[in-house]
């Protein structure tokens, strides 16, 4: 056989009466190798990620069960600031919640005890957790990980995605993880479909990719019926999505044009009908998925509803940026704690000047708690009783009576008769 220096020095030589049939002849041929060796390629990649996970599959994987059935180390706070923390069962009560230090914490409401689930050892950027499913899901080391906390072994790991990963939220009952990645993209990791793809187009389809923003990505957040998901960026934009596998046919006829590319040009998403202001900092979903929330970098307090897609109520409540925001199983109260340290609980009341006044919206929001807790505090979250959890900058779990305005911090405390009590705010 030639080599290939010497075919392209004699190739070179030809007068252009010759070399253009003989280019003309071996493009197709060229072309056919030059596909070929990518196939191969991307079939070696996909060969190397799965056996890069070793998980069970996700359907293999019960709820969470309660705490204290489980032999764990008693712990009373994270080693560091706390990423994410979310209520994983009513009966009982029960709390899990993650660290940058890389242990996930279980708190039972009911007793005031705290166990060690689980250490990750690394140190974590950012993390979520699974409301249906014992999993939690974090980016650490330039990869993305979802893997069992307690009741089952397993890890999937995504390790080709190139761009920084903001913010990171599960979606699909827990069956796919929203990644909101520093391009300003958003990718839709369903990491069970990933895992058991055997060629290049299956590999793709558990990888999406959803365009439209045009700056940096601040939240993402699926909806409780897995059907919608829901973004935000720093110019002010939120966006509701509908998912490639919504369609009749789960995504099946989705094409990509080009091998690499994750998934298509463009989504079915809708823009809310906000004007541009200085950025979305938080955003929070109600569990029955009537409501979504959302606090703003100048301090505004937006609840939208979903269906429909138009803004309920709007009100400066805060000084300042929106650390965190929360709202109740059923939509109708809104939690939130700025940059001023001050934690506020207000329930939306239908405006009687709506449709009068211009400028009237449906409700507006009429204060029921307003409590000034230490800087650092965030991680909001409406408990079923309808008290209202925080984290501490110290990494501790914080708990706000809101009929009495009461405050503790963790471990904590057994529930007793409520009664007035002095308020800690040394946080």
């Amino acid at each position: 056989m030639v080599g290939s220096g010497n075919f392209i020095r004699a190739f070179s030589d030809m007068p252009p009466t010759m070399r253009r049939p003989m280019l003309k002849f071996l493009a197709p041929c060229l072309f056919g190798l030059f596909a070929g060796c990518q196939v191969v390629q991307q079939a070696a990649d996909a060969v190397v990620s799965i056996g890069t996970s070793n998980s069970p599959e996700i359907i293999d994987i019960s709820p969470w069960r309660p705490f204290s059935t489980l032999a764990s180390e008693p712990i009373s706070r994270h080693d560091g600031q706390v990423l994410d923390v979310a209520e994983v069962s009513e009966t009982p009560s029960q709390l899990v919640s993650i660290g940058t230090d890389g242990t996930v914490i279980g708190w039972e409401i009911g007793t005031g005890n705290a166990y060690l689930l689980k250490r990750l050892g690394s140190q974590l950027q950012v993390a979520a957790i699974g409301h249906e499913l014992p999993l939690v899901a974090y980016a650490a080391d330039g990869k993305v990980f979802v893997t069992c906390a307690i009741q089952c072994q397993g890890t999937w790991v995504l390790d080709r995605l190139k761009p920084r990963v903001l913010d990171v939220a599960f979606h699909e009952h827990d069956s796919a993880l929203l990644l909101a990645g520093a391009d300003g993209r958003i990718y839709r990791w369903r990491f069970e479909v990933d895992r058991q793809a055997s060629t290049p187009k299956e590999r793709d389809k558990g990888l999406e990719r959803y365009i439209a923003h045009q700056t940096l990505l601040s939240n993402v957040a699926g909806h409780p019926s897995g059907r919608a998901f829901f973004s935000t960026d720093w110019d002010g934009t939120l966006l509701g999505w509908l998912p490639y596998t919504a369609d009749e046919h789960g995504g099946d006829y989705d094409r990509n044009l080009f091998g690499g590319r994750f998934f298509g040009a463009a989504g079915t998403f809708l823009p809310a009908g906000r004007a541009p202001d200085r950025g979305i900092a938080s955003l929070a979903i109600s569990r029955d998925g009537t409501r979504l929330a959302a606090g703003t970098e100048d301090g505004f307090v937006e609840v939208w509803e979903v269906r429909g897609f138009s803004v309920a109520a709007r009100k400066s409540l805060h000084d300042g940026r929106v650390a965190s925001i929360a709202l109740s199983a059923d939509g109708r109260r809104v939690a939130s704690i700025g940059r001023d340290s001050q934690l506020d609980v207000s329930e939306l009341v239908p405006d009687p000047a709506h449709r009068i006044a211009p400028t009237a919206l449906p409700y507006r929001l009429d204060p029921v708690l307003t409590q000034t807790l230490g800087s650092g505090a965030a991680n909001l979250l409406f408990t079923s009783s309808g008290n209202v959890i925080f984290s501490t900058k110290d990494g501790r779990i914080g708990e706000v009576d809101v009929a009495q305005g009461k405050v503790q911090s963790s471990p904590l405390p057994t529930p007793n008769p409520r009664s007035p009590g002095p308020v800690d705010t040394d946080y």
